[in-house]
C-alpha cells in the first residue's frame, strides 16, 4: 500500500509539474487579448487515489485555469478574491487581462462525501464592470456571507484553494482568507484591501495605498513607490515591518501592547493641531464639573515633512519602518 502511493503521488507531482509549464505558456501566448472572457476551464487535471491517512483517506487534486480580459484598459479595474483555506498568489504585469490558476485539493472521509464537498463547495468566478470576483461558497459560509466553519470533522472533508492570479499592475484588490496559507502580492501599484487570519501578508514592490491586515501572522510590506494616501498595517499576535523609500514623507502612528516600535528614519514631533486630529482625540460627557478625553491609543511621529497618515497597530509584536531591507541600525519610537 505504503509503495503504491508513494509511486501514484510521485507520479502527481511529475503531471502537475509539466501541467503547469503548459498552462504558463498558453497565459504568455494570449495575455494581449482584449476579449471579455479569453480562456476558461483549460485543462482539468484530477488526481484521485487511497492515502494512508484514517480520517481521510481520499484524496482529490484539480487544477484549471482561466483568462479575463478587461473591457476598457483606461477605465478602473479591480479584483476580489474571497476564499476560506489555501492560500492567495497575486504578480502584477503590464497588461489588460487577469490570469487565474487554482489548485484544489479535497480531502475526504469516503467517495461520498468527497462528491458532496465537491457538489457543496466551489468557487464562483466571474467579471463584470472591469471587476473580476472569485468568491468561494460553501456550506459554513453564512447569510451575510462571513466563515462559520465547525471543523473538518464535522464535515467530514477538508478543502483548499491555492489561488494564483497575474493582474494588471494598476489593478486594485480585495484579497480575503482565513486559513491554512499566506497572501503573497508583488509587483502592483493599485489601491489594496488584503486580509488573513491564520497567515501572514507578504507584499512586496507595490506602489499604491490600503489596508494589510492579519490576526495571526506577520504582515511584511514593502514599497516600491511611497504611499501618496493614508495607509493601515495590523496585526493582532505577530510582527510588522514595512519598508518605504528613502524620500518618505509621512505622518506615523504605532500602537503595539507587548513589544515595541523602530525606526531608521529621521523623525520629529507632529505639530499640534495635526497630531490631536490624529489621534482622533473626542471630548467626552462633563461628569462632577470635568470633562473627560479619550484618544485612539496610539503614538506619533512625522517622517519628512509629513504626509499621509500611516497606522501599524500590533498586540503581540514588533513594528519595524524602515528605509531598507535588514536595517543595521533601528532607533526606538
Amino acid at each position: 500500500m505504503g509503495s503504491r502511493v508513494a509511486a501514484q503521488a510521485k507520479l502527481e507531482s511529475e503531471i502537475v509539474e509539466g501541467y503547469l509549464t503548459f498552462t504558463q505558456t498558453i497565459i504568455m501566448r494570449n495575455h494581449h487579448t482584449s476579449s471579455s472572457l479569453i480562456l476558461c476551464f483549460l485543462l482539468t487535471l484530477t488526481t484521485h487515489h487511497q492515502l494512508e491517512s484514517k480520517s481521510f483517506p481520499v484524496r482529490e487534486v484539480e487544477i484549471t485555469e482561466s483568462e479575463f480580459g478587461f473591457d476598457h484598459a483606461n477605465a478602473q479595474q479591480g479584483v476580489l478574491v474571497d476564499i476560506f483555506s489555501g492560500s492567495i498568489e497575486v504578480v502584477g504585469y503590464d497588461g489588460d487581462s487577469v490570469g487565474i490558476r487554482i489548485k484544489r485539493t479535497i480531502e475526504a472521509r469516503s467517495e461520498d462525501v468527497l462528491q458532496t464537498a465537491k457538489d457543496e463547495v466551489h468557487l464562483d468566478i466571474d467579471s463584470a464592470d472591469n471587476f473580476v470576483r472569485i468568491f468561494e461558497e460553501a456550506p459554513y459560509r453564512n447569510d451575510s456571507g462571513r466563515i462559520d466553519y465547525r471543523g473538518d470533522r464535522y464535515y467530514g472533508f477538508s478543502n483548499s484553494f491555492e489561488v494564483s492570479l497575474m493582474v494588471p499592475k494598476r489593478c486594485s484588490l480585495i484579497l480575503q482568507m482565513v486559513n491554512k496559507g499566506d497572501v503573497v502580492v508583488t509587483e502592483t501599484d493599485g489601491e489594496f484591501q488584503v486580509s488573513n487570519v491564520n497567515g501572514k501578508v507578504i507584499m512586496q514592490h507595490i506602489g499604491g495605498h490600503g489596508k494589510a491586515t492579519s490576526v495571526n501572522g506577520r504582515v511584511e510590506v514593502g514599497f516600491q513607490d511611497n504611499p501618496t494616501e493614508d495607509c493601515f498595517f495590523k496585526t493582532i499576535n505577530g510582527d510588522i515591518k514595512v519598508e518605504f523609500q528613502p524620500t518618505l514623507s509621512a505622518d506615523v502612528l504605532v500602537k503595539t501592547f507587548n513589544g515595541n516600535a523602530y525606526t531608521d528614519f529621521e523623525t520629529k514631533s507632529i505639530p499640534t493641531d495635526k497630531w490631536n486630529e490624529l489621534r482622533s482625540i473626542k471630548k467626552l460627557e462633563k461628569k462632577n464639573g470635568f470633562y473627560s478625553y479619550k484618544t485612539n491609543g496610539f503614538s506619533g511621529v512625522r517622517i519628512g515633512e509629513g504626509g499621509p497618515s500611516l497606522r501599524f497597530d500590533t498586540l503581540n509584536g514588533d513594528v519595524r519602518i524602515v528605509e531598507r531591507k535588514d536595517a543595521e541600525e533601528l532607533v526606538a519610537l
